[in-house]
């Protein structure tokens, strides 16, 4: 005859109980609230209300100013070269923006590459994310650099706000704000 053994019965109900309560969290913490899906680079336009007269520039900065204590974010100066930029974007030249903001690494390893434009027509949006999703996919098949491909395929991202469009990859190490556009630009 079995005995009856008080530890086991515990251990299962403690073991259950965990799993339940892991695997609700794992649903929950799914949930994605975000305007763009980091796994696939795919844009999504937010539900609230558009921006309005935002200076980039403020913008990329508010990124920066999200990294908090892990400030240590070493990104490259602007990018101006128009031909740099034509060589990594082909078509961007094509777009009329209001303004455009580029910070990329001088040299091909990093992934580390924030571009963000407000276009002059709503209807650019689209092309300007097939743009963005060409350079995210060039790079994330750089078998020169696997380790940078992979970070590209992995925290790439498309944010869209009204007429503004941002494609942002950074290591795993640093913060992409859910959207950047809604960041606070007073600071």
């Amino acid at each position: 005859m079995k005995k009856f053994n008080p530890l086991k019965k515990t251990t299962f109900i403690i073991t259950t109980v965990l799993s339940v309560t892991m695997l609700a969290l794992s649903i929950t913490g799914c949930k994605k609230d975000s305007a763009t899906d980091s796994k696939t680079g795919d844009a999504t336009e937010s539900t609230t209300k558009a921006p309005e007269n935002l200076d980039l520039e403020a913008v990329y900065q508010a990124i920066l100013a999200a990294q908090g204590e892990n400030s240590s974010l070493v990104l490259f100066p602007e990018t101006k070269d128009s031909e740099y930029l034509a060589q990594l974007y082909p078509g961007l030249s094509n777009i009329e923006s209001k303004q455009q903001v580029a910070y990329i690494a001088p040299i091909t390893g990093f992934a580390t590459e924030i571009i963000l434009v407000e276009v002059t027509n709503s209807a650019d949006l689209a092309t300007l994310k097939n743009i963005f999703q060409s350079r995210i996919e060039v790079a994330s098949s750089d078998v020169t650099y696997p380790e940078t491909a992979a970070l590209w395929r992995k925290n790439a991202q498309i944010q869209t706000a009204g007429n503004y469009i941002g494609m942002i990859v950074l290591s795993d190490e640093y913060i992409i704000p859910e959207n950047v556009f809604y960041l606070d630009t007073n600071n």
